[in-house]
């Protein structure tokens, strides 16, 4: 009994919200990690998983990213726990994206990834600083919370 209502208390769900951007659905959900899932007629459905800890510096990046010169620079790379996720701007028939990938360390195929267009990429940021706001607050309210410092390979 016990341990349902410890489990009921991890996947407690401190955030959601969807971004429309059409053709594709964005939605983000935040409990003890950030689900962000894109939803397309041209693609799968995909998500990507990034623990708590990292939603300062997936922030960081994508901020980085909306910058006009982000737009042009190079791959960068984040270590979160055991997973690296990888950013990278790129463009095809329906125009710029950011490219997020998610990778396992010890699987080299095993990734999963979103494409965020480029005109959509500031509701992205804005909806991550709320998620940011949310888990500043779950951390001010709960010293448990604590964060590990992380390895950044980014700006």
């Amino acid at each position: 009994m016990l341990q349902q209502k410890q489990k009921r208390a991890e996947d407690t769900e401190l955030f959601s919200q969807k971004i429309q951007a059409p053709p594709k659905k964005f939605f983000m959900d935040l409990r003890k990690y950030l689900k962000m899932s894109e939803k397309s007629k041209w693609r799968a459905t995909s998500s990507v998983v990034v623990p708590a800890s990292g939603v300062p510096q997936v922030l960081t990046l994508m901020r980085f990213y909306l910058d006009e010169a982000g737009r042009t620079a190079q791959p960068q790379e984040l270590s979160v726990e055991r997973k690296v996720f990888s950013f990278n701007a790129g463009s095809n028939d329906r125009g710029q994206f950011l490219r997020v990938m998610e990778h396992w360390r010890g699987s080299p195929f095993a990734a999963t990834s979103l494409m965020v267009p480029m005109e959509t990429l500031r509701m992205f940021v804005e909806c991550l600083q709320k998620v940011a706001a949310k888990l500043e607050n779950k951390e001010a309210t709960d010293p448990a919370v604590a964060q590990q410092p992380l390895k950044e390979n980014g700006p």
